[in-house]
């Protein structure tokens, strides 16, 4: 399958992780690479070696000059024909420019990170700088911004650890390039642990009393599944969705290692015995008696097609029993519950 062409925008705070992942889907998938902090330098012929200040009120001298619009076709003009990253988008004008532009092929990832940890990476690649210089600069009103594009991006992802970050990354963009859903479970499992880490929910910290809480989740998600089938009010496959992500988010607010435990309860179940059971099969841990409960099946099946034919006709040698042995054996016999 021929991959899409993309225009990926990075958008963040200050030491977010934005140049790191233009740089990673640069290395792993041949992305270029649109710096605005290059702009700003060639445009105004800046000082490459300027500080982020100087840079900042440059750039807003530039988009006073030409405007959002401007800004975005100077962008334009410096993408080349294949996939390449914005790094880093900081008005909310300019995300829709480029939706304008290119559609579905453009999608806005924002950055995010708790503020003491952005502090530790600037004062590590500024070894000159301190807190004072980074609050200066997080506090600047193009930083103001830029923040205004979390809330129409199309990925938010939270960085405290650049080896769970960079997978995700990397993951969303291939969904995005092939239009396809992601496949590998650990993938879908670090969405579900993102999603907790940016709503500050539990991972592998939770408590009986939420997990009860949790498990009323699934019971909420189960009701719209039945719903979308008996009343058509919903999406079936979206309810479906729903309670896959939500219950993988159990398994994340609880520590639960859910690969491990799908792989060992996969080996059980595919060497259990299918079996009917009414109008339908199923798969089961089956007790002892169900040798006797298949017994017992089938004399009522037989007394029931002779029940079918007049009272007088019943050969009770045959049936196995009159019609007092019928309500005798459903009144006495209880089926053995499934095991698991």
């Amino acid at each position: 399958m021929i991959p899409k062409r993309l225009i990926i925008g990075l958008a963040g705070e200050i030491a977010a992780g934005k140049t790191t992942a233009a740089r990673y889907l640069n290395q792993a998938l041949g992305f270029s690479t649109v710096s605005t902090r290059e702009l700003v330098v060639e445009y105004l012929q800046a000082d490459q070696r300027a500080e982020r200040g100087s840079l900042q009120e440059k750039g807003e001298g530039l988009l006073r000059e030409l405007g959002p619009t401007g800004v975005c076709e100077l962008i334009c003009a410096r993408l080349p024909e294949g996939s390449a990253v914005i790094d880093n988008l900081r008005m909310r004008e300019s995300a829709a420019f480029f939706r304008n532009r290119f559609g579905d092929s453009f999608r806005l990832v924002y950055v995010d990170a708790p503020k003491g940890i952005r502090l530790k990476r600037y004062l590590a690649r500024n070894p000159r700088k301190t807190r004072h210089d980074f609050l200066k600069a997080d506090s600047h009103g193009v930083e103001n911004q830029s923040r205004s594009l979390r809330d129409v991006c199309d990925l938010l992802l939270g960085n405290l650890d650049v080896h769970i970050y960079l997978p995700l990354v990397l993951s969303a963009v291939q969904m995005w390039r092939y239009e396809r859903r992601l496949l590998l479970l650990e993938d879908i499992l670090e969405c579900v642990r993102n999603f907790n880490r940016v709503n500050n929910f539990s991972i592998g910290t939770a408590d009986d009393k939420e997990m009860f809480y949790r498990q009323n989740l699934i019971l909420e998600e189960a009701g719209e599944i039945s719903a979308a089938l008996t009343k058509g009010i919903s999406d079936l496959a979206s309810e479906h969705a729903d309670l896959f992500i939500v219950t993988l988010a159990n398994c994340v607010a609880r520590g639960i290692d859910i690969e491990e435990e799908f792989s060992r309860k996969y080996t059980t179940i595919i060497n259990r015995p299918a079996r009917q059971v009414g109008a339908w099969r199923r798969v089961s841990q089956w007790d002892h008696s169900i040798e006797s409960r298949d017994n017992h099946l089938l004399r009522l099946r037989d007394l029931e097609a002779a029940l079918s034919q007049d009272e007088d006709d019943i050969d009770e040698d045959a049936a196995g029993g009159t019609t007092r042995d019928l309500l005798d054996i459903r009144l006495d016999y209880q089926p053995p519950l499934p095991m698991g």
